[in-house]
């Protein structure tokens, strides 16, 4: 629990608390705050004082503990409820823990019905805004100078030179080309501090894998064909039970907390969604609306420092891009889509392409390749990934460049030498 939720909770129990005689009508403010947070904390302590007719706060720390519902949590509450004697002493509080604008938005709503209840103590009212939540502060707006001046961190670049941290990335083909194997052979290198295709990286991340679609023996059989082992981590919804028990996967808020505490707990880095149309069953995909519920949980991931990785599926017509309402897309740093390039064989085969890319990063890293997934060798059940000859590819983006660039900036764009770049220009010829 951050401060800023302890805050929060603290703030809401003293009202509960102090105005029993008023919680039927404060209630929804209870509940609103609690909802907002995604912390069931304080519904559980709010339903035993509504329910059970309690008037104190040792009465309902007892109640709790004569249901069985008293953890670490609950008791950090009640000890600072019992430390607070004040307005003042909350006020004191909330200025050193917390950024006035967030409270700003979140209570300015429910002093206005507060006021529409038409509660005969004005107290509540007056107090929250006593509590000068609703003054604009001198700090909250940076001139342009002032902000360049700001010491931002710069953020860490998980597998070079694309995939960062505070990062949102859509991969997405039409069924049965690879998505998912893929998105594993990134995972590999990820964790595991490998070079896949032309991105490499040097470091070991934690990663979660929430699978929504395969059933458990089929990843179980998938797995040792990518040697996915340490630092991966895997989350089966169908093992799970995860539908029964969270009605609606991430379209629960329950169940996107329980997914970000279990990254918190396991220190991941990368949380890998497969897929958008399984893990939100009931989702009308051409609903920008509904879409938000989701967009806002990714967001406000990416702001806590994960990088998501999306995968969903594209429509028939590849032109038209993903399947759904464009607002999937709106705020993604990269796409990556995948057109299928299988042969006669079975082995997973296809062309992946940058359709959209957030900053600037050479073509070389960028350009579109084929990979395929097949065994290292005949008669061995060893697999692994590799990338085709893309000579093509380089032809196609010097016939689209050579009147606006020079050959020596198409060899550092391309990572190639002069002399091959000239000997593709002949070929053009």
């Amino acid at each position: 629990m951050n401060k800023q939720e302890e805050i929060l909770i603290l703030y809401s129990l003293i009202f509960t608390h102090n105005y029993l005689s008023n919680f039927s009508k404060y209630k929804n403010v209870v509940d609103d705050i609690s909802s907002i947070f995604q912390y069931p904390e304080i519904s559980d302590i709010s339903y035993y004082i509504l329910y059970n007719d309690i008037t104190n706060v040792n009465d309902i720390k007892n109640k709790l503990k004569l249901d069985n519902k008293w953890n670490d949590e609950k008791e950090k509450i009640f000890n600072e409820i019992e430390n607070i004697d004040s307005i003042e002493s909350i006020k004191d509080k909330i200025n050193h823990y917390t950024r006035k604008k967030l409270y700003q938005k979140i209570l300015a709503q429910e002093v206005d019905e507060l006021e529409n209840d038409k509660i005969p103590d004005n107290t509540i009212k007056e107090n929250i805004q006593n509590i000068d939540f609703f003054e604009d502060n001198e700090n909250d707006l940076l001139n342009i100078k002032d902000f360049m001046k700001l010491d931002i961190p710069e953020r860490e670049t998980i597998l070079y030179p694309w995939l960062q941290e505070k990062t949102i990335t859509l991969i997405t083909s039409q069924r049965g080309v690879g998505k998912t194997q893929f998105v594993w052979g990134l995972v590999k290198s990820i964790t595991q501090g490998l070079q896949f295709g032309y991105w490499y990286t040097d470091k070991e991340y934690n990663t979660l894998i929430l699978d929504g679609e395969l059933p458990p023996e089929e990843l179980q059989e998938r797995i040792p064909y990518h040697n996915l082992h340490k630092n991966c981590y895997i989350k089966s919804t169908i093992f799970d039970n995860d539908r029964k028990n969270y009605q609606g996967l991430l379209w629960n808020k329950e169940y996107r907390q329980h997914i970000e505490n279990l990254c918190k707990i396991y220190n991941i880095k990368v949380l890998v969604l497969d897929n958008k149309k399984s893990l939100t069953p009931g989702l009308d995909e051409n609903s920008s609306q509904e879409w938000d519920i989701i967009n806002d949980w990714l967001l406000d991931m990416r702001g806590k420092g994960y990088s998501i990785i999306l995968i969903t599926h594209s429509g028939k017509d590849l032109t038209k891009g993903i399947r759904g309402h464009s607002s999937i897309e709106d705020n993604t740093d990269y796409t990556i889509q995948l057109t299928d390039k299988k042969l006669d064989s079975d082995y997973c085969r296809f062309e992946y392409r940058f359709t959209k890319v957030r900053g600037h990063i050479s073509y070389n890293y960028l350009r579109p390749n084929i990979l395929s997934f097949k065994p290292k060798s005949e008669n061995n059940n060893t697999y692994d990934w590799f990338i085709e000859n893309d000579e093509d590819n380089m032809l196609e983006f010097i016939q689209n460049n050579k009147d606006s660039m020079s050959k020596g900036q198409i060899g550092k764009e391309l990572g190639i030498s002069n002399s091959k770049v000239t000997r593709l220009f002949k070929k053009l010829q």
